[in-house]
């Protein structure tokens, strides 16, 4: 069954990962990813957790470049 909304590819794609960089960061077996993008849906909630640490660690290097400066 495939999700509808947010999808692992989408959120992986916003971050320019590949499925390797994404299951390797995540330590989610690659099959579990490539499933999840192609076949099953990968809980909401997963998804939900995988965005927002994403977004954070992605807030925290801005912020880190701005004090820098």
């Amino acid at each position: 069954m495939k999700s509808q909304g947010v999808s692992t590819k989408a959120i992986r794609e916003v971050y320019g990962m590949t499925q390797v960089q994404f299951a390797e960061k995540f330590e989610i077996p690659l099959r579990t990813v490539q499933n999840w993008e192609q076949r099953y849906c990968c809980p909401v909630y997963v998804l939900r957790i995988l965005q927002w640490c994403l977004y954070y660690e992605s807030e925290c290097a801005r912020l880190e470049k701005l004090m820098q400066v």
